[in-house]
């Protein structure tokens, strides 16, 4: 299955969304949603960003696996606008 915005190949171990008929892979999903939320959200989905992801990155137990995680996470779990708070 593909992704109706960027065409990626959405593989079985991958999460995707479906809405409306169209299929999304995680990321794009997540950039669709942020464009339709309000600030209020927006601040919530920060706060959820620094208390799951940042603290699952961090609990790497070396340098190159938080790279890993960190990469997995820009990749997969934010929206582009939030991609500099992970790094």
């Amino acid at each position: 299955m593909k992704c109706s915005i960027c065409n990626k190949e959405i593989t079985l171990d991958e999460g995707f969304f479906e809405e409306m008929g169209k299929v999304y892979c995680e990321k794009c999903y997540a950039d669709k949603r942020w464009s339709e939320v309000d600030e209020k959200t927006r601040m919530k989905w920060r706060e959820q960003i620094r208390n799951i992801w940042l603290k699952w990155i961090n609990e790497a137990m070396d340098e190159e696996e938080k790279k890993k995680r960190r990469e997995y996470v820009i990749k997969h779990k934010v929206p582009k606008a939030l991609e500099r708070e992970i790094e």
